[in-house]
């Protein structure tokens, strides 16, 4: 009897082969140390994309709970089989996904399943940076390994688009300035006495201070010599996730790298591209002791840089605002 393998659910949101991970820079990729609880609840449309969308997931019911733990790949016993990877994804159910995260991007090195080692010869793209509304990449990825002692040659292409922007509402509440990212993913499986062909429709939720999409929604079908079967599924992240109650809070979605900082800081930010922007920065007394307005932007994830080197040793708060009353802070420390 023949045995067909399926790609399982592993970390960034979705299947273990699939993109994900963060948006503007290596800051915002998921890191040593994060752990998500992430709900899988029954499929439902994604929607369309767009400018300035409103995506209703009000209803989503909790479903099956599962945690996603990120760790150093040292500590699984498999980094030999992944020297790129700097950080190893550790799902509930005892998968692991090995990523590789760096300035331009994230990369995907193979998972483990069931104990087996599949490594990729030529890693998958899953995040490219920078990552804003209209951003598009493409990449190719190859593997060979063994699964239940028979020897498996993949092969699969991806390609993304941030296909839209606008507000997620969700049970607990409604996010504003959040990026939504279509990939198109195909996989073709050559094994001994079979093949296998997967296609992949997902659709991925950001929000900036997030490291972890929060919707996921899966449409596929897998193709084997036995028939054709769909995929479908969705996934989404509990409110007590780091990072979330900024972004119910706080219209602008706003993070701080280095922080703390000593010569310069860089500020990533939300806009819908609808009014101007105003930066400050107001010391622990209160007075504002730098303010730069940044003008209209794109829609989209924005990158400025400030000089702090002359900046007192302190703690700060630095404010984004905009023409709409939105607004973003987050908590500065220059040393």
């Amino acid at each position: 009897m023949k045995k067909y393998y399926a790609t399982v659910a592993l970390g960034l949101g979705a299947m273990a082969t699939t993109m994900a991970q963060t948006l503007t820079d290596q800051s915002n990729s998921i890191q040593v140390g994060d752990v998500f609880t992430v709900h899988v609840a029954p499929y439902l449309s994604p929607g369309s994309g767009g400018a300035d969308v409103t995506w209703d997931f009000s209803g989503l019911a909790q479903g099956t709970i599962l945690t996603y733990s990120h760790v150093d790949p040292a500590v699984t016993g498999y980094a030999a089989s992944f020297p790129a990877s700097n950080v190893a994804q550790q799902l509930s159910s005892g998968e692991i996904l090995f990523v590789q995260t760096d300035g331009s991007g994230m990369q995907q090195w193979g998972e483990v399943i069931n104990s087996e080692v599949h490594v990729y010869t030529d890693a998958e793209r899953i995040m490219s940076y920078p990552c804003s509304y209209g951003t598009a990449w493409a990449d190719e990825f190859t593997g060979t390994y063994t699964v239940s002692g028979m020897q498996w040659v993949r092969t699969g292409a991806i390609s993304a688009t941030v296909d839209g922007y606008g507000s997620l509402v969700m049970p607990y509440g409604t996010l504003d300035n959040v990026l939504r990212i279509h990939a198109v993913q195909t996989i073709q499986d050559e094994f001994d006495g079979g093949s296998q062909q997967t296609l992949f429709n997902i659709d991925y939720f950001y929000r900036v201070g997030v490291r972890f999409p929060v919707v996921t929604v899966i449409d596929g079908l897998v193709t084997t010599d036995l028939g054709s079967f769909p995929v479908q599924s969705l996934s989404w992240i509990d409110e007590g996730t780091v990072g979330m109650a900024d972004a119910l809070q706080q219209s602008i979605g706003v993070q701080l790298f280095p922080n703390p900082a000593h010569a310069q800081v860089n500020v990533v930010f939300t806009s819908d591209g609808s009014t101007a922007t105003t930066m400050q920065v107001i010391d622990a007394s209160g007075r504002t002791v730098y303010q730069r307005g940044l003008g209209q932007r794109m829609a989209g994830i924005q990158l400025e840089t400030i000089d702090v080197g002359a900046f007192a040793p302190g703690v700060y708060s630095l404010c984004i605002t905009d023409g709409k009353g939105g607004r973003g802070v987050q908590r500065l420390v220059v040393e």
